[in-house]
């Protein structure tokens, strides 16, 4: 069975400590969010400068806790989506408790 994917983009441009941020969400027909990328300031250059490189990562599984469902198995990045992409950050969420 082929299934065909739609995938959305939802960019939001918002402030964080008075620094614009240009969030991009993935979405596919469901709902579900597959990637995110935002620039993140950082020294990831071959000379060591700071600038803003682009960050982001994927979402390889989600689950349920007490209704609400989120994203439980995630890895994240330097230069996501580029081929310099350098990821140093993967985390999977095993329980989630909501006050």
């Amino acid at each position: 069975m082929i299934r065909e994917l739609i995938f959305l983009s939802k960019v939001q441009s918002l402030k964080i400590d008075g620094e614009p941020v240009t969030l991009t969400l993935f979405i596919d027909s469901n709902g579900k969010l597959l990637k995110l990328s935002f620039p993140r300031w950082g020294e990831h250059k071959e000379d060591g400068t700071y600038t803003y490189i682009p960050f982001g990562g994927e979402i390889q599984q989600e689950q349920t806790f007490a209704g609400y469902t989120i994203p439980s198995q995630v890895s994240l990045g330097w230069w996501f989506a580029r081929y310099r992409y350098s990821e140093f950050f993967r985390a999977t969420i095993e329980q989630a408790k909501f006050n």
